[in-house]
């Protein structure tokens, strides 16, 4: 029962006791009044016989007061009958079957109208609403923090919801690490990044050995911090690469960063590292070899002293990158959610995203997803073989990823 049907209720129920109890005054004050009258009589008769008896009186004396006495009472009984009267006139009394109508009647009115009112002009819509909304929602998140691929159910529902119905199972202490880092992800995309950062935070204190929160975090610190690398950024991506070695997003992230804060040297070794943890013919190669020929062109000009003009259009990105990427993976999200398919457009977006960041897993799940969808079944093993590289070993998310690539195997054999 929610907190508003049990308060509710006890209003009605307390309603109905203020409306109940003065129908049964009424009767009450009638038997009492007249018996009062009569029990005083007895009393003083009581009295003048024992002052009789006493001699105190004679019984000239006694008559009198008797007669006295029993006027009394016919007086008092005649003024409360004419009393009763009146009342009967100007506010009629309610016979015992009218009573029990009134009660009926209020028991039942008084809850039914208080509910169709709110029903009608409260927030009981709003609350069924919030309610489905969790309903649906919670499951994909309760599968993601159990390692589940379950990003492309998620990109159904607005991020201001997903936010809500997380913040919501944080703040009852139903949460996670993983929904701290979901929280902090979704805030970074809406480009809310203080709350971003904040989130991060929390989650790293509950999963400090986890690389991909630390990742995440220190990405965030350096959006923030336009682009740039950090003192507390630098450390989280050493401290996930000490956990991950090979882990290629934090390499990605840790050349950008140092390339956009002035450091072209440590930016060539971490792309020439990437470089060889990649391979030299693979899809990207050739995106990580322009990005260390533009540092090598801009650590010449710093030598000569000449301005480093850094073009938006680069792997670096330059200070305004992190927005662009933001943007294009929102639309790119917008795009995947109407068409489920390749489209010029789509593709478009794709080729500016990777070449921004050539590991951005959303782009890979998105690409590997519409590949499958368009026949492009060799595309999507691609794709979803580079994310697999993302994913920690044994995790739920790793085998939804090689069942997919199972699929896709098998697909492309039937066409071969």
């Amino acid at each position: 029962m929610s907190p508003f049907i049990f308060v509710a209720s006890a209003m009605c129920m307390l309603a109905s006791i203020l409306i109940i109890l003065p129908l049964r005054r009424q009767t009450s004050e009638h038997i009492d009044r007249a018996s009062i009258n009569v029990k005083l009589f007895n009393e003083r008769r009581k009295e003048l016989d024992a002052e009789k008896e006493r001699g105190l009186i004679d019984a000239q004396q006694f008559s009198v007061a008797i007669e006295e006495l029993e006027k009394g009472l016919m007086t008092d009984i005649s003024f409360n009958e004419a009393n009763e009267d009146s009342m009967r006139h100007s506010e009629p009394r309610l016979g015992a079957d009218s009573k029990r109508f009134i009660v009926i009647v209020s028991v039942l009115f008084v809850p039914i109208v208080s509910f169709l009112l709110y029903f009608k002009l409260g927030s009981f819509e709003e609350e069924e609403a919030w309610v489905q909304l969790k309903n649906d929602i919670e499951p994909i998140i309760k599968g993601l923090e159990r390692g589940e691929d379950r990003q492309a159910d998620l990109a159904e529902y607005p991020i201001k919801d997903i936010a809500a119905v997380l913040q919501a199972r944080l703040q009852q202490d139903e949460g996670s690490p993983q929904s701290w880092l979901l929280l902090g992800l979704l805030y970074s995309q809406a480009n809310k990044m203080d709350v971003a950062i904040t989130a991060f935070e929390k989650a790293a204190k509950e999963a400090p050995d986890h690389p991909n929160i630390k990742i995440a975090y220190a990405e965030a610190l350096i959006k923030q911090n336009s682009g740039s690398m950090g003192r507390t950024s630098m450390g989280l991506l050493q401290e996930a690469l000490a956990l991950s070695p090979d882990n290629p997003r934090a390499l990605t992230i840790m050349g950008m960063g140092l390339y956009n804060s002035g450091l072209y040297l440590q930016a060539i070794e971490t792309w020439q590292r990437l470089l060889a943890l990649r391979g030299g013919s693979s899809e990207r190669a050739p995106l990580l070899r322009k990005a260390i020929q533009t540092a090598r062109q801009a650590m010449a000009r710093s030598a000569r002293g000449e301005p480093n003009l850094t073009s938006q259009s680069g792997t670096s990105g330059g200070a305004n990158a992190p927005t662009s990427l933001r943007d294009n993976e929102a639309r790119l999200r917008q795009l995947v959610m109407q068409e489920r398919r390749l489209t010029p457009e789509i593709e478009k977006l794709l080729k500016v995203i990777f070449e921004a960041d050539a590991d951005n897993s959303k782009a890979l799940a998105f690409q590997g997803m519409l590949s499958f969808n368009s026949g492009q079944y060799q595309r999507a093993i691609d794709s979803w073989e580079e994310l697999l590289k993302q994913r920690e070993p044994g995790s739920e998310r790793r085998k939804l990823l090689e069942s997919s690539l199972a699929k896709a195997r098998v697909k492309l054999a039937e066409v071969e």
